[in-house]
């Protein structure tokens, strides 16, 4: 393909109704600048050359082309793995390229939309003649394979007008200028003559997406020769009348309160970011250079949140939720262990304490609010957003998408009702997702007495549904899925309540938390909810730490300077005070006393036994500090040279009373054993001249 150049879009064109009519992915493209489409291109194709581009690759991660996955760079997203097969095949046969009529007729038969879109070109034909692309290119090379259009013609609004657009342009043209002059059902038509090899797309040097006619087709219909047998124009379509209106959803039961109920009370979220909490307190989790918790460290988080299990969510997404919350409201932080290598460890932050200490309706709504304020895509629930996004069309307002919840929107706190019922009074034309749709398209002129045929081309690009033969039911189906995600989602946060689950009979109730994280309420709810009675803490002159019942703030303070006994479960935790611990306080700078006031504080006003503190001041006071010194060292054969050199260092030789070589390669081996022994060894950088570390 020729050199491409990089344009900046102009204000005009982001604002171009042309663009507006264009399915999801496609009113991505159009908007994304040629460097964007590059990397993207690089993505998707084997042959492409990789491009450097931080912005383009946001952009496409923004607007759901590429997500980047842990350990494995930049994936096309999920729901654009369609799109990028038909962007990658466009690439191969570039048709800016073609001379001959043959090269365009072989590229028309490659560059079809996927193999999905063969099944109406392909049907009633010998497969001998369709088993590859070879065949393909000779059906699409004779001008009678346009008369195979006229069963066609009048289905769709638009596909004669197309034709006559096409015909008059004489070659590419810009797939937004195609829409522009077709109108309302441009893309419609254009799916249709895709499919059956009358029109191929192709890439402009901007790779801007173009649309033509193949030549065999177009001399065929600028001679007239199919234009006195065309069909009838299509009839105008109309408006449904009042009588023609989907009728309302059927009334809804409500179920007696189920007795096995899986998600109620205080939410799980809030468990889990105290789980969490005490986890990176009493483990050492490290982070890598990216952020990302290692392996084995991940592990480690996922059973402290499994001690409370549940069937609402995947523990990968509570404690991702977890860890990201806590990132959010200033919980953790990262600190280094010491020194200037090694990986850094994932810690409380010092507001951590006080947070778990306020009363439960103020750490819920600090959730909640802070999960509204953010600015995230999938606020309700992932899945059910992105759905949402895509039927709803460019550009995506939060009003617009929380829509999608519609089946929430009526039912009142308290009020059960199954969940399969719920979803059946919101299916076929009640389907929020189909509504979003409609209204989207009748925004953009186009008003259809049905929708399923566009329907259907729109869902080709936004879900992965096999089966589109009913439009409706395959909407129904990716709707239920995206809806059980945001029950998910609202479970954790203490917005509904399930029973009865995984059972058919599964069923819900909305909480007033539910109503105002949807926006139903502006304030958020009272809670009746009470808080567990405040825990107590003894110190044992064996230097034994006892919690009974909830103290949360108080095992956090301790597991600065204690270790947990293993294996224990239930209202009472022991926690023993350890050497090591307060020497790891020392090494961050704390001194004896500051040491001894963190227990004391810790014991929320219980009586710490003399001895006790004695010990743990004994034991900061004994801490010794080292630091390592890159200095640089003249080696020598023989006794006499090292006189001489010793002779002219003077005061600033090697050696001291207080000085002790070490070999690096044993360096970090020596400091655990120093360590063990109550010595805190410091290390400096090493000058930029000296000996470069490998990665680690």
């Amino acid at each position: 393909m020729s050199p491409r150049r990089t344009p900046t879009p102009a204000p005009e064109d982001l604002a171009d109704p042309a663009r507006a009519r264009l399915p999801w992915f496609d009113a991505i493209w159009e908007r994304l600048p040629t460097s964007a489409r590059l990397v993207f291109l690089w993505a998707v194709s084997e042959d492409a050359n990789p491009v450097d581009d931080p912005a383009g690759e946001a952009l496409l991660i923004v607007h759901g082309l590429l997500v980047r996955r842990r350990g494995r760079g930049l994936e096309v997203g999920p729901d654009a793995l369609g799109f990028a097969d038909r962007i990658g095949r466009l690439d191969e046969a570039p048709v800016l390229e073609r001379g001959t009529d043959d090269d365009l007729a072989v590229t028309a038969a490659c560059v079809v939309r996927g193999s999905s879109l063969f099944e109406l070109a392909l049907r009633g034909l010998p497969g001998a003649s369709a088993s590859s692309g070879e065949g393909l290119a000779a059906l699409a090379r004779r001008p009678e394979w346009l008369e195979r259009l006229r069963p066609l013609l009048g289905r769709l609004p638009g596909v004669t007008r197309a034709l006559d657009v096409l015909a008059r342009a004489g070659g590419l043209m810009p797939l937004p200028r195609f829409c522009e002059e077709v109108g309302a059902a441009a893309y419609p038509a254009l799916d249709v003559l895709v499919t059956h090899l009358a029109v191929f797309e192709g890439l402009d040097e901007d790779l801007g997406l173009m649309v033509g006619l193949l030549p065999e087709h177009r001399r065929a219909l600028a001679s007239g020769e199919v234009a006195g047998r065309a069909p009838k124009p299509p009839r105008a379509t109309r408006s449904k009348s009042a009588a023609e209106q989907p009728a309302p959803p059927p009334a809804l039961a409500t179920v007696p309160r189920p007795t096995e109920i899986e998600a109620t009370g205080a939410p799980l979220l809030l468990d889990d970011l105290e789980a969490l909490l005490h986890a990176l307190a009493e483990t050492k989790v490290r982070t890598s250079q990216r952020g990302e918790l290692y392996v084995d460290d991940e592990a480690q988080v996922h059973a402290a949140l499994g001690a409370r299990p549940s069937r609402v969510g995947p523990i990968e997404l509570r404690a991702g939720l977890a860890l990201e919350l806590a990132a959010g409201l200033g919980l953790v932080r990262e600190v280094d262990p010491g020194g200037a290598r090694g990986p850094r460890l994932l810690r409380p932050a010092s507001d951590a304490g006080e947070f778990l200490d306020r009363p439960l309706r103020d750490r819920w709504r600090t959730v909640v609010e802070h999960l509204l304020a953010e600015e995230r895509h999938d606020w309700l629930g992932g899945v059910l957003d992105a759905l949402a996004a895509r039927m709803g069309g460019w550009p995506v307002t939060r009003e617009r998408t929380a829509l999608a919840a519609a089946p929430l929107l009526a039912l009142e706190p308290g009020r059960w009702v199954e969940l399969r019922a719920l979803l059946a009074s919101h299916a076929g034309e009640q389907n929020p997702l189909y509504q979003l749709f409609v209204a989207r398209q009748k925004e953009r002129g186009v008003d259809l007495a049905d929708w399923r045929p566009l329907l259907t081309t729109q869902l080709r690009y936004t879900i992965d549904e096999p089966d589109l033969r009913d439009p409706l039911a395959a909407l129904d189906r990716a709707y239920a899925r995206a809806f059980v995600g945001l029950l998910a989602r609202l479970a954790l946060v203490g917005g509904v309540e399930l029973g009865d689950l995984p059972s058919p009979r599964a069923a819900l109730a909305i909480t007033p938390v539910g109503r105002h994280y949807l926006g139903l309420e502006r304030r958020f709810p009272a809670i009746d909810l009470a808080d567990d009675p405040p825990g107590k803490v003894v110190v044992q002159p064996n230097l034994e730490v006892l919690v009974l019942g909830r103290a949360p703030a108080a095992r956090l303070r301790l597991a600065a300077l204690a270790t947990p006994r293993p294996g224990e479960s239930g209202p009472a935790r022991t926690f023993v005070l350890s050497r090591d611990r307060v020497i790891d306080l020392v090494a961050a700078g704390q001194r004896p006393d500051e040491v001894l006031h963190a227990l004391v504080e810790a014991a929320r006003g219980a009586e710490v036994p003399l001895n006790v503190a004695r010990t743990v001041q004994d034991w900061a006071r004994a801490v010794r500090r080292a630091r390592v010194a890159y200095v640089p060292v003249l080696l020598t054969d023989d006794e006499e040279t090292a006189l001489t050199i010793r002779s002219l260092a003077g005061k600033d030789v090697l050696l001291s009373g207080h000085a002790v070589p070490v070999n690096p390669a044993k360096l970090s081996a020596f400091k655990r054993a120093l360590r063990a022994k109550g010595v805190v060894l410091d290390e400096d950088e090493p000058p930029a001249s000296g000996r470069r570390r490998g990665r680690r």
